[in-house]
């Protein structure tokens, strides 16, 4: 089972533009040490807005890009590993920042299962099962999101808008590729101000949380619910135990796995710093808590290649003079020790809150989306990054 991939939840709306001076990316001192700046402009580059790893070789990348009506969306695929980029297809439908994403035919996350078997996500639903030639649109209720599960598939549907987060949350599966989805839960109980959700499988069982808004005084302890075959069962938050140890609240923001391991991200509720990662060995039932993870920022996703390496990545911040910075943290030893391996600087045109994810489709061979032009890809484990091939020009 290929380790998962968690999203930052900086803004329900994805919306950036890279201005021509480019990205400037370093690695500190204790990795091999880089630096490089984008050269040219940015116009005529697809803006990216998610992207999957179905193996190591083949990734897709859901983008939009400038266009006589606007903002066309299209997808773009990879077979060697993220070196070129081509064009794969255009999508039947509009792609977030071009669309509202509380629209019932709006898509802002892509979700390859297998070579053949992949999803358009949030809130529409579209299925493809011939490899990204065509699509078909699935009819029924909004998708929040959608985790694949060996040979099925998760999702948390609803079926009205205008709630904090997902209105009426429920649980349904499906087996992989596809439309005919069954209600397993209806009792989904969210957060009083949920924000996102997300689904992440390990060995046995998936995970999913739901996940409380941040803003304002409001408790956002996430609602954790642990699936296995047939059954489900809900748990507390794993982050809310250390609440009085801190003397503040701790909420999940981020969840992770690989075939043994399930690990959370956890941050002060006033986004204040002081970040850790919680793993589980045992289906959720129990976790220990990592050391603090080091660097400042506020950080917003986790990924997991293996029980010892995880990283820890934060959305851009602004840091003065119209420049926005965003870094990626790891720990080799199971989350005892943490270094900062990647720091990207960008100047960003409009709002700051773009698309950032970070995930491994192997214990090797990672990514992480650090915003609309800027695509990192390590191949030993996170030890080392290296940007992705360039992105076609497309008219």
């Amino acid at each position: 089972m290929a380790p998962s991939r968690a999203r930052i939840r900086s803004g329900r709306l994805l919306v950036a533009l890279l201005v021509a001076s480019g990205v400037l990316v370093w690695t500190p001192a204790g990795s091999a040490a880089r630096a490089s700046r984008a050269s040219g402009s940015a116009v005529g580059r697809p803006t990216l807005v998610d992207v999957s790893w179905p193996s190591p070789q083949v990734g897709w990348a859901l983008a939009t890009h400038p266009c006589p009506p606007g903002t066309c969306p299209v997808l773009m695929r990879t077979r060697d590993g993220g070196r070129t980029w081509r064009a794969a297809s255009t999508p039947p439908t509009a792609v977030a920042p071009a669309c509202l994403i509380s629209s019932a035919s709006c898509v802002s996350q892509i979700r390859f299962a297998s070579a053949r078997v992949g999803y358009l996500v949030g809130p529409a639903l579209w299925l493809t099962t011939d490899g990204g030639r065509s699509w078909q649109r699935v009819r029924g209720p909004y998708t929040e999101t959608l985790g694949v599960v060996g040979t099925s598939v998760d999702r948390v549907a609803y079926h009205q808008v205008g709630c904090p987060g997902p209105c009426a949350p429920t649980l349904q599966v499906a087996a992989l590729g596809s439309r005919r989805w069954r209600t397993v839960d209806r009792r989904l109980l969210p957060p009083d101000r949920s924000s996102t959700a997300q689904i992440v499988a390990t060995r046995g069982a998936s995970v999913l949380a739901l996940f409380g808004s941040q803003a304002g005084p409001v408790s956002a302890h996430a609602a954790v619910v642990v699936i296995g075959r047939g059954t489900w069962r809900n748990t507390t938050d794993p982050c809310a135990r250390y609440d009085a140890a801190t003397r503040r609240e701790q909420d999940l923001v981020s969840l992770a796995a690989d075939a043994r391991t399930v690990v959370g991200l956890c941050t002060p509720h006033d986004q204040s710093g002081g970040a850790f990662v919680v793993a589980s060995r045992d289906g959720a039932r129990t976790w220990v808590r990592s050391t603090e993870v080091a660097g400042r920022g506020v950080f917003g996703a986790v990924a997991v290649a293996s029980p010892t390496t995880m990283v820890v990545a934060t959305p851009l911040t602004f840091v003065g003079s119209s420049e926005y910075r965003a870094r990626l943290v790891a720990s080799f030893d199971a989350g005892r020790r943490w270094r900062v391996v990647v720091t990207i600087m960008t100047s960003v045109g409009t709002d700051p809150q773009i698309p950032s994810a970070v995930g491994f489709s192997s214990a090797r061979d990672g990514w992480w989306l650090a915003g609309p032009h800027a695509l990192e890809l390590t191949r030993d484990g996170g030890h080392t990054w290296m940007r992705a091939g360039a992105f076609p020009r497309l008219g």
